[in-house]
């Protein structure tokens, strides 16, 4: 299993870098934008026997909110894996609980996220989904990004593993993203 502790400081020292830079919000005036996404990538999921790689394809709906011309905060769900099998072993449906962006550019932004994951390999599983970007405008309406998630879901039935962490699955996913913004 993946040391926590990295991704712990990394999360707060992105939140420190977004929250230092960016200008007060005003919610009243802010403009939710809904975008459309499609990415495909390397997939590498495991468990304590080993890892397997896949070629995994993605497909999302988001809504960030543009609270400042430089600072977007976001929110979203979407389905990773087989995009013909929709219940296949090395796939998971997950939600982006927070998705925090900062242009640096014109059209350059690096974000951030975290949310949750449920997975159907061999048996329901739960998990926190942790992750970045870098994400490059196009045009007005789409956009590239290289994109990084992790997730560790735990199922609820040990398959004759004794309880603890023989029950955890590592998914892990690099890939470009190819998104359109209405």
């Amino acid at each position: 299993m993946h040391n926590i502790t990295y991704k712990i400081g990394l999360a707060v020292f992105l939140g420190a870098t977004f929250a230092s830079n960016a200008k007060p919000l005003s919610i009243k005036d802010t403009q939710f934008v809904p975008s459309v996404h499609v990415g495909l990538g390397v997939h590498r999921i495991g468990d304590h026997r080993g890892y397997e790689n896949f070629a995994a394809g993605d497909i999302a709906v988001e809504y960030h909110g543009i609270l400042s011309d430089k600072f977007e905060l976001g929110f979203g769900g979407g389905f990773v894996g087989d995009l013909t099998d929709f219940e296949a072993q090395n796939s998971y449906w997950y939600i982006k609980a927070v998705d925090a962006r900062y242009r640096f550019y014109e059209q350059f932004h690096i974000g951030a996220f975290a949310g949750g994951s449920y997975s159907n390999r061999f048996n329901k599983a739960y998990g926190m989904l942790l992750g970045g970007y870098i994400r490059y405008d196009l045009s007005d309406t789409w956009s590239l990004s290289a994109e990084y998630r992790e997730t560790s879901n735990d199922t609820d039935n040990n398959l004759g593993y004794p309880e603890g962490e023989f029950n955890i699955r590592d998914y892990d996913l690099l890939q470009l993203r190819l998104s359109y913004n209405f």
